[in-house]
């Protein structure tokens, strides 16, 4: 098998065009020309003119040469765009250029060449949505929209959520229309990863609730966090921090600001290829006044239909143990819904 592989290599040599200028030596000291399409994960591969596209180890590999300028990465992070003339014992010779001199380099050394471009960074994410409308013995309405997008890429991340909703009823007698609840919030987080693991966050969090007199809660913050569990089925990651809350009222509460602690995390679980389930929370506690504590969580299960077509059941929680005036501390919303992924 051995003979017949030196063979084929030796008959390639011996027939190969001109115009195929690159060239691998091998260990054993066979030769091989063609053009050096790409190197990466730790294999060459080679266009020849007999045997068309092959791929070797680049263990297998002595030396070779690149007649024409390819991009080289390194292990250290440089990338050149470079031509390559053949060396002696696992090395290559760059040549000289006016970014470089012209130097003999370890293979090992060598990490990839004309990689394919990165694929291009796009914003995927789901709107969601209800809407309920009574008619008959009562009347009201009640609508609920959920928005979030995500930008990743290795070095950072971008969340955004938007979240509106409303309940309205009508007075069957007087025809008067009120509305019961309107709760409208927008959130921005940014992470940047310091290792695969390892990132550092800053957020901006924004809510307003009728209900809960609340006019505005502005929350900025920002921390590190930890990737514990990342692959196609379940991520989980974890976040601590400090935070600044405002809190204005529009009874006669007092307004409130504070310096709090912050632990966040997102979990989500793919149970099938159609059905995932998540978890993401965060609880604020102040470190003025021990009172002063926000605690919220999103909980549900998302099953798509389609490509992008999904139906929704979550649960979104909020606990604030010092609410406005004649407001409860805990908040519950109920929501089915339809959305569709982008």
């Amino acid at each position: 098998m051995f003979k017949t592989h030196r063979l084929i290599l030796c008959c390639a040599v011996f027939f190969v065009s001109p115009s195929w200028a690159d060239l691998i030596k091998f260990h054993n000291g066979d030769q091989l020309q063609g053009t050096i399409i790409s190197m990466q994960n730790g294999t060459i591969k080679l266009n020849s003119a007999v045997l068309g596209e092959v791929s070797f180890a680049i263990d297998k590999v002595d030396s070779f040469a690149i007649d024409e300028a390819a991009e080289l990465h390194f292990q250290d992070g440089t990338v050149l765009k470079q031509t390559v003339q053949l060396a002696d014992d696992g090395t290559i010779q760059l040549s000289q250029s006016s970014i470089v001199e012209a130097k003999t380099v370890a293979l090992s050394q060598l990490l990839k060449i004309n990689p394919p471009a990165p694929p291009p960074v796009e914003w995927t994410g789901r709107i969601s949505g209800g809407l309920v409308i009574d008619r008959g013995n009562s009347e009201s309405q009640d609508m609920q929209m959920l928005v979030d997008a995500i930008r990743e890429t290795k070095t950072d991340r971008i969340i955004l959520d938007l979240e509106f909703i409303e309940n309205r009823e009508t007075d069957p007698d007087t025809g008067t229309e009120s509305t019961s609840k309107r709760r409208y919030e927008l959130g921005a987080h940014y992470d940047y990863f310091l290792t695969p693991k390892y990132y550092l966050y800053g957020e901006i969090n924004a809510e307003k609730e009728s209900t809960a007199n609340l006019d505005l809660r502005l929350t900025l913050g920002s921390g590190g966090g930890y990737r514990w569990i990342n692959n196609e089925v379940t991520k989980f990651d974890v976040e601590a921090g400090l935070s600044w809350v405002n809190e204005s009222f529009s009874d006669q509460s007092e307004d409130n600001d504070y310096i709090a602690a912050r632990f966040g995390w997102r979990y989500s679980h793919k149970f099938s290829t159609a059905t995932t389930f998540f978890h993401h929370g965060k609880w604020i506690p102040s470190l003025e006044d021990a009172q002063d504590q926000l605690f919220n969580t999103t909980t549900g299960i998302r099953t798509r239909i389609n490509s992008h077509l999904f139906i929704e059941a979550k649960v979104l929680f909020d606990w604030d143990q010092t609410p406005a005036d004649n407001a409860e501390k805990e908040d519950s919303s109920y929501i089915f819904g339809l959305g569709w992924d982008f």
